[in-house]
């Protein structure tokens, strides 16, 4: 980044994200978890969605698999009733 130029954050759109292993990741202390961001706080969370895809801090795809394979699931048994 260029000195004096800055990079317009919104808050209310912002996720952060901390990424390690389980035990690591109990090791952040709460205060530090949180960025500020002018006046705004931004709280982590513990998965993200990014072009259709559910990340977590882990990276290890649980949520993911677990909501998409469930709708798969629903999905092919309603296309054998179909067919």
């Amino acid at each position: 980044m260029v000195c004096g130029e800055a990079i317009a954050v919104n808050a209310t759109k912002t996720e952060i994200l901390w990424f390690g292993s389980e035990t690591n990741l109990r090791k952040l202390l709460p205060a530090n978890r949180v960025i500020s961001v002018g006046q705004s706080v931004i709280q982590p969370v513990t998965v993200v969605l990014d072009l259709g895809v559910l990340i977590d801090g882990e990276l290890s795809m649980r949520q993911h698999v677990t909501k998409y394979h469930r709708h798969e699931t629903v999905f092919s048994e309603f296309d054998h009733v179909l067919h």
